[in-house]
């Protein structure tokens, strides 16, 4: 699977405050997220259809996948066609 890259226009995405993104960096030094994903990951699909409402989701391309836990997170692997 290839990636497409998680990007955001500012210095912080538009569907957070620079508040809540600075939190979220803090947290992140203890368990990296996947540098592709980024703050992407810890997003729901909730959250995001609710962004693309708004006009405020940057990566919709973002879709959603269970770990081997059972724990949803954030991808931004493209799915290759089967």
């Amino acid at each position: 699977m290839t990636h497409k890259p998680v990007m955001f226009f500012y210095s912080y995405p538009l569907c957070s405050t620079k508040k809540q993104y600075n939190l979220w960096k803090d947290v992140a030094k203890q368990y990296k997220p996947n540098p592709k994903n980024g703050f992407c990951e810890d997003c729901t699909k909730e959250y995001q259809k609710k962004m693309i409402a708004e006009g405020r989701c940057e990566n919709p391309h973002v879709w959603f996948c269970k770990d081997e836990d059972g724990f949803e997170h954030g991808t931004s692997k493209i799915k290759e066609e089967q």
